[in-house]
């Protein structure tokens, strides 16, 4: 019979936040009930064990069914039961359990390999055990690690060949008589808001009850105790993984397929079966063998077929066990991408809510540092920290993206001292080739391209100004107000100075010195009237035609019209009443070229009306800005970013996310349209989007 310290220490870790059963009953009430009254549960719980009985009132068990993440809603298999025990179901269940794991520690029951629910035992040194197990078979052998999925674990366990087990591994008669009393008689109910079904149960372990992992445990160690030396059997609950070997393909496709067939027909012995369709496995090549090149153990030329029955089973490069995604080369990269993914969706939906917050509260952002971002990248570190710090250096840039939003890329690595800048620049000066010189037409090009940036400068300046002048409290003498407006001056007076270019006279063109000089007092609006202008002191006298000053229209795009039979009486009725328009024959289409966009739209009226098959291009001011982004994560909703766009100002059609060819999944990349005015031009120089960098193509 247990102890009043036994029951004491129950209470006491009594954690809140439960979901309570049919009687609604929380913990909190149990508590203060014992706090109040000891004695009363004290002696409930001692009558319980001491007779072996587990009351029946406990035994009526609501059920809600939870739909598994990627699965069909409409099967049924796709849900997962769980039982809503009573609260005090589950406080008795405990001091019965703290007994029992008791004696089964002394007697040395469960077998080593088994790491789930155990004290002492963890995921991630469950998976350290089989890494290690594969590196060190991995040096002279090919290495397979199959990840067996068992259908409906806990659902299907027989109680009949769980008392049978309890009688071979000698367990106590008073332990299976509670046991038994527990199991039996047990009914499920499931309430809608109209009708109410019970059923009783005749198998399987209630899936959120206290006892039922131990239960687990016990009825799948004659699993476990497979294992050998040729072979390595290793679960955690009912996550079954089998490492074998072979000196080649054929080998190592025969001893896994044995290893398969063996475990299939133990688990068919205690009635349960494996899920082929999501049992995976993943190949570790030996690379000491690849490089020797023995016959038969290089490179596969396929790989091997491992098969459950008449059932093969799926081989891929790497495989999610335990949170930690191994690979086939044991290099980790899948497992740091995907923890970047999710820092990086994590900070980006927890900066979109507290965008309005000041980032300066720093005792709030080292609360969600340590208790959100930290577990993710820290989890499973043991295993594999130390490699591709590059990436692992990705990860923690994602982080402080998003802890200081910015455009300029964020590094660790050290400011170099002084000596070590001196000698990379004598360096570079060493090994620096003199830049070709320019001829006049390159210098006047370079001379547009330094006026475009000064022109961009000066909206920007000129917005600001507005801006300014906007705001309710604004007064002419404000400091920042009269140095913008004075800046804003000095870059107008500077934008009327000409750009003397270096170069000398082209002996070859006989260009002079001042060809392309700007005279005093010129002014350009846009870059486009920044075409050669005619000097005025022009030392060879003579004056530059109308023709070479005149800025270059560009002509309309061409009309693509289908090519009949008799093209030419086609192109008759066509110059008939344009003389003018030019044609050009690519194939099935004959290109019609206009003089302007009038004459264009003229044509294509008449070729509708003469019943003629065509079609036309859109010119560039007609067509939509298409922009390409890349860096924010694959599941960022892409309504997300175009409310985000509409809040900077843009005016976003639509923005799609591009779906891979091969594999047919959302790739994070995503295509935005928007309509061509000087606005949404402005997006080729947006570097983030909800507070996360991003890069253009």
């Amino acid at each position: 019979m247990p102890e009043p310290s036994e029951v004491e220490v129950v209470f006491r870790k009594l954690r809140g936040g439960k979901a309570p059963g049919i009687d609604l009953i929380d913990y909190a009430i149990w508590k203060a009930l014992y706090n109040s009254f000891p004695n009363l549960l004290f002696r409930f719980f001692n009558l319980c064990i001491q007779f072996n009985h587990f009351p029946s009132i406990f035994k009526n068990t609501k059920i809600k069914f939870l739909l598994k993440p990627g699965r069909d809603p409409s099967s049924t298999l796709s849900y997962r039961p769980i039982c809503l025990l009573s609260t005090l179901d589950k406080i008795l269940e405990r001091i019965f359990l703290n007994r029992f794991l008791r004696w089964i520690s002394k007697n040395n029951i469960l077998h080593r390999s088994q790491f789930g629910f155990r004290e002492n035992r963890s995921c991630i040194e469950a998976v350290d055990k089989l890494v290690h197990h594969i590196k060190n078979t991995r040096v002279n052998k090919h290495t397979a690690s199959t990840f067996i999925d068992i259908k409906s674990a806990f659902d299907n366990v027989d109680w009949s060949t769980l008392f049978y087990i309890f009688h071979s591994y000698r367990i106590p008669l008073h332990f299976q008589k509670f046991i038994h009393s527990y199991l039996t008689n047990r009914v499920i109910i499931w309430t809608d808001n109209t009708f109410t079904i019970k059923k009783q149960i005749f198998k399987g372990c209630p899936q959120g009850s206290v006892l039922s992992p131990t239960l687990w445990n016990i009825y799948f160690n004659p699993i476990l105790s497979l294992n050998s030396e040729l072979f390595l059997l290793q679960a955690f609950v009912d996550d079954l993984a089998v490492v074998s070997f072979g000196l080649s393909r054929r080998e190592l496709e025969d001893n896994t397929n044995k290893i398969l067939s063996l475990v299939n027909s133990k688990l068919s012995e205690i009635n349960l079966s494996i899920a082929t369709a999501k049992t995976v496995s993943v190949v570790f090549r030996c690379p000491f063998l690849q490089c020797r090149g023995f016959r038969g153990s290089t490179t596969f030329r396929r790989n091997p077929i491992f098969k459950i029955g008449s059932n093969s089973i799926h081989i891929s490069k790497s495989y999610k066990y335990l949170g930690v995604n191994i690979d086939n080369r044991l290099s980790w990269t899948p497992h740091i991408n995907s923890i970047k993914d999710k820092i990086l969706w994590i900070s980006s939906n927890f900066y979109r809510v507290s965008k309005n917050f000041n980032h300066q509260h720093n005792s709030l952002m080292k609360l969600w540092y340590t208790s959100v971002v930290q577990p993710i990248i820290s989890y499973g570190t043991g295993v594999w920290g130390g490699s591709l710090t590059s990436i692992q250096g990705s990860c923690d840039r994602a982080n402080l993206y998003s802890f200081f939003p910015s455009d300029k890329p964020i590094t660790t690595w050290k400011w170099p001292t002084d000596m070590e800048l001196e000698l990379a620049e004598s360096q570079r000066n060493a090994t620096r080739t003199p830049s070709p010189q320019l001829t006049p037409c390159e210098q006047l090009k370079y001379s547009k391209a330094q006026l475009a940036k000064v022109e961009t400068f000066r909206r920007c300046k000129q917005a600001c100004v507005d801006a300014l002048m906007m705001m309710p409290d604004h007064h002419p003498d404000e400091p920042f107000y009269v140095r913008a407006v004075t800046e804003l001056q000095d870059i107008e007076e500077a934008m009327t100075l000409a750009i003397v270019l270096e170069n000398t006279v082209n002996d070859e063109l006989n260009l002079s010195q001042n060809k392309f000089e700007l005279p005093q007092g010129a002014h350009f609006n846009n870059l486009e009237d920044s075409g050669p202008v005619e000097n005025e002191n022009n030392p060879n006298g003579s004056k530059n035609s109308a023709s070479q000053n005149a800025p270059q229209t560009q002509l309309p795009p061409p009309i693509m019209l289908f090519v009949e039979k008799n093209y030419k009486a086609q192109m008759a009725a066509i110059t008939k009443a344009f003389p003018k328009i030019r044609s050009r024959l690519t194939g099935e289409f004959l290109k019609l070229y206009t003089d302007s966009a009038e004459e264009r739209r003229m044509a294509v009226q008449h070729l509708t009306m003469l019943d003629f098959q065509f079609y036309t291009i859109k010119s560039k001011a007609e067509r939509p800005i298409k922009v390409v982004i890349k860096g924010l994560p694959r599941n960022t909703n892409p309504e997300e970013i175009k409310q985000d766009l509409e809040i900077l100002g843009y005016t976003p059609d639509r923005v799609n996310q591009l779906i891979g060819r091969k594999n047919k999944r959302p790739l994070p990349i995503f295509l935005i349209t928007l309509p061509r005015n000087l606005d949404n031009l402005k997006i080729f120089y947006l570097k983030t989007i909800n507070y996360l960098s991003i890069r253009q193509s």
